[in-house]
């Protein structure tokens, strides 16, 4: 049976992410594996840039 997940609050107005920055978030934060699983259908080019993402976050805090 699945777990219900608690909803995500929005970030505030000065922490503007995109929407490639948000799935670096998530694929740091949920493991390689499922990182793996999430990302499968992305491009050579985006499966980079997603790259270059997770490779430039310097920290990842309860704002972000």
């Amino acid at each position: 049976m699945a777990t219900a997940l608690a909803p995500v609050p929005a970030l505030p107005a000065e922490f503007p992410l995109s929407g490639l920055q948000k799935l670096a978030v998530v694929c740091v934060a949920v493991g390689p594996e499922a990182a793996a699983k999430l990302t499968a259908p992305l491009t050579p080019d985006e499966a980079e840039q997603l790259t270059y993402e997770i490779a430039s976050m310097e920290r990842v805090d309860g704002l972000t």
